[in-house]
């Protein structure tokens, strides 16, 4: 049985193999999930080994006992990928409002609305995905890229699962406005 489908004694992965394992089982599809947030490379990967650290150190502390495999790294993530979204946001805001951000131009491959380009998704969807507010584009990255329930979703975000059926109703309407209005203008 693939140890990512069943609950753990979480003390196995205090083995360095069983850890290395488990990060080779997950980091796939934490990436999508990261890159679908933040729509970078570069972030996406930063978060994700800081989500490999907590999980260590939850290991180590007792935090973590025996919960899914995937459903704790994937909680670990998504919550840190928020926050970076969330800090960032704020910080351009700031930036913005007393006249610096020029100064401090990001240098990755991104167009004109600052949204990443190096992914095999289309720009197009991806200005419109990294429209969205963060907790709608968060819900649909994991419902849609991953696979999960709504159940399961609430579970990572920490909201109920009417809270998420309704940030993906929102976010597909959204995204299904704005793609008819990129089809009809061109």
């Amino acid at each position: 049985m693939n140890t990512l489908e069943s609950k753990q004694d979480a003390s196995n992965l205090l083995d360095q193999d069983a850890f290395y394992n488990m990060v080779k089982q997950t980091q796939g599809s934490l990436f999508r999930v990261a890159l679908g947030i933040t729509g970078s490379h570069a972030i996406s990967e930063e978060l994700i080994q800081d989500c490999y650290l907590i999980s260590y150190e939850a290991l180590l502390d007792g935090r973590w006992k025996g919960e899914h495999v995937k459903s704790w790294t994937q909680k670990v993530l998504v919550r840190l990928a928020i926050r970076r979204m969330q800090r960032h946001r704020r910080r351009n805001q700031i930036m913005q409002i007393i006249g610096l951000n020029k100064f401090f131009e990001h240098k990755t491959n991104t167009n004109e609305q600052g949204i990443a380009t190096d992914s095999s998704i289309p720009p197009h969807f991806m200005v419109h995905l990294h429209a969205l507010p963060v907790m709608q584009r968060s819900a649909l990255i994991l419902h849609v890229v991953e696979g999960l329930s709504a159940r399961q979703v609430a579970e990572q975000l920490g909201k109920s699962e009417g809270a998420v059926e309704q940030l993906l109703v929102r976010a597909k309407k959204t995204l299904k406005q704005r793609l008819e209005e990129d089809h009809d203008e061109r």
